[in-house]
């Protein structure tokens, strides 16, 4: 059986030649105990040539091993050459794939923040002005104040829309430790705990992000 360093032909000829060495030594062997035994037809030139060619296939076999050692260390040469020109080349373009992306991250966070910040603003003002006219702080949309309402701190309710004040750097933080347990959007319906069945625990800024653009109420 072909080991690390030999191919399957490699060891077929290795073992080949270690098959031969033993079949001549135990010729010569065998020849020997029949001179032992008084078998007079058995000369020495026959007991020196199968010893001979047991040593000679035996050198066979170790020439067969150096160069299936030869040949696997040009092997081994030959993948750290193509290793080494598939890591400079894979580098090149995933440097400038990543630096690409990293850009467009960057363009993004700052308009993420920029929206974020209008948004708050906005926002504030809806919530001052629901002050100012009176709607409560119940939770829910008040019948009695055309379906206006406050929820949490910073939520402003009309009807079924549940709209929530979101920090932009709040908010990435929140994705880039989602980003462990991969997508920040749920899948399937948020419970009551924040959990979707199957998933991580999905960041409470990530969720209301979720009910804040879909416009549902939670």
């Amino acid at each position: 059986m072909a080991n690390e360093t030999t191919t399957a032909s490699e060891e077929l000829e290795v073992t080949a030649a270690d098959r031969e060495a033993e079949e001549h030594a135990r010729m010569a062997t065998e020849l020997e105990r029949r001179v032992a035994d008084g078998d007079d037809d058995v000369t020495a030139e026959q007991i020196d040539r199968q010893h001979g060619l047991s040593r000679f296939a035996k050198l066979r076999a170790a020439g067969a091993r150096r160069k299936a050692e030869l040949a696997q260390q040009a092997r081994i040469v030959q993948a750290r050459k193509d290793l080494r020109a598939e890591i400079d080349n894979t580098s090149l373009h995933s440097g400038e794939k990543i630096a690409g992306l990293l850009r467009a991250v960057d363009d993004a966070v700052r308009s993420l923040v920029a929206a974020t910040d209008e948004q708050e603003a906005v926002i504030a003002g809806w919530i001052k002005r629901l002050k100012e006219l009176g709607v409560p702080h119940t939770g829910y949309p008040s019948p009695d104040h055309e379906g206006l309402g406050q929820g949490g701190p910073g939520d402003v309710l009309a009807g079924d829309l549940a709209i929530r004040r979101v920090s932009g750097p709040h908010l990435l933080s929140a994705i880039l430790a989602q980003g462990e347990y991969g997508s920040i959007w749920p899948q399937t319906p948020v419970d009551i705990n924040g959990r979707v069945p199957g998933q991580k625990r999905i960041d409470a800024a990530c969720i209301d992000l979720v009910r804040m653009i879909s416009g549902k109420a939670s």
